[in-house]
């Protein structure tokens, strides 16, 4: 049970630290906000890589087999969200940062929570991660204490990176840079995020 443990955790260390939508979220979010709103956003993100997890647990994969439309139809949604949060950036690159008003803390811890949230749930990566890598680390009768033990190691992986992420993106030079090159970088961040939602709809 603990070299299965110690394998899931290696590999899901391995790919969380590879770049996709959640990584550019928040950076994105620390940039153009403040640590708070990222460290919100990255709770977000682990409580959906528990919701990713959990379903692995009871069988995402063989789901995912049976029903290979509910695959494309998971794939089709994430596209969406992809394509809208994209969208609403490019919209918005001219306009200038928020401040951090008290009035204000609680909506945008909020916000800055689901957003994370449904990126993760909308990452194409983190999909084919738990419904195909992720089951086979598990044993082919893990205990109740195993699966505990599984979920609470996946959202703390994430939390951890991303929180790293997030701190480290919040320094004084990171927001002087990006204040001045706002509009550019929130562009480039749109076409990410629109080739890695049209990606998820071409790609077989």
């Amino acid at each position: 049970m603990l070299l299965a443990l110690t394998g899931l955790i290696l590999a899901q260390t391995v790919a969380v630290i590879s770049p996709g939508p959640t990584f550019v979220v928040v950076v994105r979010t620390c940039l153009s906000r403040d640590s708070r709103a990222g460290l919100w956003t990255t709770v977000g993100i682990a409580m959906g890589t528990l919701v990713w997890a959990s379903a692995a647990l009871f069988g995402l994969g063989l789901l995912f087999a049976i029903f290979p439309w509910l695959y494309l139809a998971m794939r089709i949604a994430g596209a969406a969200f992809l394509l809208w949060m994209a969208f609403m950036l490019w919209r918005h690159a001219h306009a200038p940062l928020p401040e951090a008003q008290a009035a204000k803390v609680d909506t945008s811890f909020i916000g800055a929570l689901r957003t994370g949230f449904l990126t993760q749930l909308a990452n194409p990566k983190v999909a084919v991660f738990f419904g195909s890598i992720f089951v086979t680390f598990l044993p082919p009768d893990p205990s109740v204490m195993f699966q505990i033990t599984a979920l609470l190691s996946c959202f703390t992986v994430e939390l951890l990176w991303f929180g790293l992420v997030a701190m480290a993106c919040t320094r004084a030079p990171f927001r002087s840079r990006y204040e001045r090159a706002k509009h550019i970088v929130d562009r480039i961040t749109a076409v990410v995020l629109a080739g890695l939602g049209a990606r998820l709809v071409l790609t077989p």
